[in-house]
C-alpha cells in the first residue's frame, strides 16, 4: 500500500508544478508546444511506478486468494503433465502399433521443474517378447529419441 501512497503524493506533485508552469506560459506563439510538453510531463508522471518497479500483486492479495492462486497454479501444472504424458503415450503407441509390435502396457512419468519445465523421468514398456525387446528400444530410440526400458 506505500506504493500507493508515494504514487498519489507524485501525481499532486506533478499537477501542482504544470499549474504552476501553466501560469508562467510563454507567448501565444509557443502555448501549445507548452501544453502539450506539461501533458507528457503529467502522462510520465502518472506512468511512471508501472515502468519503473514491478508491482507485487502477492502482497496486495489476501492470504486466502494467494493460496487459492497457487493451488489453481499447482492444478495447471498437473494437467499440463498429464497431457504431455499423455502425448508421449499415444505417440509410443502409434509407433508401436505401426511396426506390430506386442506389448502389454506403457508407463510414462513425467516431472515439472521450478523452472517450469517439463521433463520424462522414465518410459516403461511392459510385456514385450523377449525376441524383439531390443528391436522396441531400438526403434523408439531412432523414430523418436526415447530412451525407453523394455520390460519382458
Amino acid at each position: 500500500m506505500q506504493w500507493i501512497r508515494t504514487w498519489a503524493v507524485c501525481l499532486c506533485a506533478a499537477a501542482t508544478v504544470a499549474g504552476i508552469f501553466l501560469f508562467l506560459k510563454p507567448s501565444a506563439k509557443f502555448a501549445s508546444v507548452f501544453k502539450m510538453a506539461l501533458a507528457a510531463f503529467f502522462i510520465a508522471a502518472l506512468i511512471n511506478p508501472f515502468s519503473v518497479s514491478k508491482i507485487d500483486l502477492q502482497g496486495i492479495l489476501s492470504p486466502s486468494l494467494s493460496e487459492e492462486v497457487s493451488e489453481q497454479d499447482s492444478f495447471v501444472n498437473r494437467e499440463l503433465v498429464n497431457a504431455a504424458a499423455r502425448s508421449v503415450k499415444g505417440e509410443i503407441e502409434k509407433v508401436m502399433r505401426q511396426k506390430k509390435f506386442e506389448y502389454a502396457q506403457i508407463e510414462v512419468s513425467m516431472n515439472m521443474s521450478r523452472q517450469q519445465s517439463i521433463s520424462i523421468s522414465e518410459i516403461i514398456i511392459t510385456g514385450v517378447p523377449h525376441e524383439s525387446a531390443q528391436k522396441v528400444h531400438d526403434c523408439l530410440k531412432e523414430k523418436l529419441g526415447l530412451e525407453v526400458s523394455v520390460r519382458v
